[in-house]
């Protein structure tokens, strides 16, 4: 599940980035890297995937699958069968 918010950074990147609900967050567009450091470690805090924000990101190339990718997650699902 994916669920993407709009609003300011400034107000909603502490509070997700120290939520222990959020398993990942992508600091794209975070221009203020300081900020950004801030939030890697209130992420670290639980473990949170978390990607570094782009310097200067170009939003009218193609994005590719990379952003994406390294947020999926692979699970085993056992499937006992009775005998």
């Amino acid at each position: 599940m994916v669920n993407i918010l709009t609003g300011r950074i400034a107000e909603l990147g502490k509070p997700l980035a120290g939520h222990l609900d959020v398993n990942a967050l992508d600091l794209a567009g975070v221009a203020d890297l300081g900020f950004a450091t801030e939030l890697e470690r209130a992420a670290a805090q639980n473990l949170k995937r978390l990607r570094r924000p782009v310097p200067d990101p170009d939003w009218s190339a193609d994005p590719g699958l990379d952003r994406i990718v390294s947020f999926l997650e692979t699970k085993t699902v056992w499937h006992p069968v009775g005998v």
